[in-house]
């Protein structure tokens, strides 16, 4: 007579749900980065501002293999200061916008999202 451990289908089934599950999340991740990400990262900009680089883009932060991380991978300085002194991005970039902002213009507050 042969036996089972207690949920021994059940079991079974959750794990094919969840490789299926993990493979169609690998498939369109794959579909998003093949297909969809230059359009949208470049949606609006003429040809020139949409090919040409920034300074840093060689800088990937060890994102562009990682999983998740691969899905949207740091490029150049848009979260992190970067390398270069004379333009800072990430967090710097977007708190020194804000007061210059606030310098020029009658606000007593505002509502800042730090993209790191």
């Amino acid at each position: 007579m042969r036996t089972r451990a207690p949920g021994g289908k059940k079991n079974e089934v959750t794990i094919r749900k969840l490789l299926a599950a993990t493979a169609l999340t690998v498939a369109l991740t794959e579909t998003y980065r093949r297909c969809w990400r230059e359009p949208v990262l470049s949606w609006g900009a003429t040809r020139e501002e949409a090919t040409r680089g920034l300074p840093g883009d060689a800088l990937d932060y060890g994102t562009q293999l990682a999983f998740p991380s691969f899905m949207y991978p740091e490029e150049a300085d848009r979260f992190v200061p970067g390398t270069d002194a004379a333009h800072l991005g990430g967090d710097v970039w977007v708190a020194d916008a804000a007061m210059a902002m606030m310098e020029n213009e009658p606000w007593s507050g505002m509502f800042v999202t730090l993209g790191g």
